[in-house]
């Protein structure tokens, strides 16, 4: 067998052609390689200056990272206590609010009337005092409708014990 060389087999012009298409793909190759050295080289230097000085920060920052976890564990729940607190100031003002009627039932009660039992269903509202004389009641009774919170006051109940006289005041919410 002979050996062929593929080279001598092509013409002059034709390794010549070779020669030439493979110097410029080389050459093109090594220029590309360098404009991205050159474009990506200070990327590079970049992050890793920045990759060093994080960690230089992160080790400065070690100690203290239990205050760190303490200022965010504190920063949350001042959020969730200002939130809450929001809500009573939201609840305080609303119309719903039965405080304010409450209030005007207990500025309206004598030293003698003890309040028992105070049930609210939406406009309604029905408490239970205990008074020395059924007058003590008929006069909260007045004192309550002239703060205009309350319509169409009524004593529904009116029971004899032990202690005085057990009440049942009955009305409406204004």
């Amino acid at each position: 067998m002979k050996n062929i060389d593929i080279l001598t087999t092509l013409s002059p012009r034709q390794q010549y052609e070779i020669r030439r298409w493979f110097m410029l793909t080389s050459a093109l190759f090594c220029i590309t390689l360098i404009s991205c050295s050159i474009i990506l080289i200070p990327y590079s230097v970049t992050i890793y200056a920045l990759y060093k000085k994080q960690n230089m920060l992160q080790n400065q920052v070690a100690p203290n990272k239990e205050i760190i976890t303490v200022h965010t564990q504190l920063q949350k729940e001042y959020d969730t206590l200002s939130h809450k607190q929001t809500k009573i100031a939201h609840k305080k003002t609303s119309s719903k609010n039965p405080y304010e009627y409450i209030a005007s039932i207990a500025t309206a009660q004598k030293h003698t009337i003890c309040i028992q039992n105070i049930r609210q269903h939406k406009k309604d509202i029905e408490y239970t005092i205990v008074c020395n004389t059924p007058a003590l009641a008929t006069n909260m009774i007045e004192i309550l409708h002239n703060t205009h919170k309350f319509e169409q006051l009524a004593l529904i109940n009116l029971q004899q014990q032990e202690h005085g006289f057990r009440c049942v005041l009955k009305g409406k919410i204004s």
